[in-house]
């Protein structure tokens, strides 16, 4: 199979989850009966119904150097200093990322001054993760859906058209193939320096290439690249050759090929304790059914 038609997840508001999941799908070749309207329809209904997280996290009082910020930020949008505010508003929301205020404020300000509904949306769905009674959010959440749902279509179908250009390229063509392979140690490469994995981009191609190790490297980083292969090819070699949905335990052998030389206790298993994505924190292991 292709080695570039491959899916990945991202653990974050849901809307973004399906932006990003098929927006890798999308950039690379896959068999475009993949993304027929009818499966992104579905794909949105399986969005649509998952439920918000409650997180009982208790709101804490804005502290004071937060306050001055809002206020500054408010000053400058009042003034018309746009680019200064948003950054105003992102340094507050860096010192509280769950604090109600300030995502309502952001988001009202991407939403109206900025014109992005997508970002404004899922900091509308952050509060609601907190809060499902906001009444304020959830209005902005359902009047915005439907133009994020639209903006979505957009991105996707300028991307297939894209991909439908590259597909009429020949498999044969060298150039081609060498570009193919090219960017496949780079997925693997950024896929791993952004979980730490210090491995320069040579390396990595040199792991993959010549199956020797890299001199003054850890074994972990090494498995890393090891690991992330032998998913690629998984889902190449197996998933795509399948026109079955994706279900649990496909996700759990992934994860078992991505992990099981890295952390073996933990790969191809639900997790059972908290883990954070930068600013966003997701559900709790006991809210995850399982």
């Amino acid at each position: 199979g292709d080695i570039f038609s491959l899916p990945s997840e991202v653990l974050l508001h849901p809307h973004i989850l399906f932006v990003a999941l098929s927006v890798v799908l999308l950039l690379v070749p896959t068999p475009l009966d993949l993304f027929k309207s009818d499966k992104i329809d579905n794909a949105y209904k399986i969005v649509e119904q998952t439920p918000f997280v409650v997180l009982p996290e208790p709101v804490k009082p804005l502290e004071s150097e937060v306050t001055r910020l809002l206020e500054a930020a408010q000053r400058m949008k009042d003034n018309k200093k746009i680019e200064r505010a948003d950054k105003l508003y992102s340094q507050a929301l860096q010192f509280a990322p769950n604090h109600p205020e300030i995502l309502m404020q952001y988001a009202e300000f991407l939403e109206k001054e900025k014109k992005d509904v997508v970002t404004a949306d899922s900091l509308y769905s952050k509060v609601l993760k907190r809060d499902p009674t906001n009444e304020a959010a959830l209005l902005r959440h359902q009047i915005n859906l439907p133009q994020v749902k639209a903006i979505d279509m957009q991105h996707y179908k300028a991307i297939e058209a894209k991909k439908h250009a590259l597909s009429l390229i020949a498999p044969s063509n060298l150039a081609f193939r060498r570009a193919k392979r090219e960017f496949y140690f780079q997925l693997i490469y950024h896929n791993n320096a952004i979980e730490g994995n210090t491995m320069t981009l040579s390396m990595t191609r040199s792991v993959l290439e010549t199956g020797r190790a890299i001199g003054g490297q850890s074994i972990r980083e090494h498995n890393e690249i090891i690991g992330m292969d032998a998913a690629l090819h998984f889902l190449n070699g197996t998933m795509l050759a399948i026109d079955n949905p994706l279900e649990i335990q496909t996700i759990l052998d992934i994860h078992t090929k991505l992990l099981g030389h890295v952390e073996p206790e933990y790969a191809g298993r639900y997790r059972t304790h908290q883990v954070y994505v930068g600013d966003f924190v997701p559900p709790k292991p006991e809210d995850v059914p399982a």
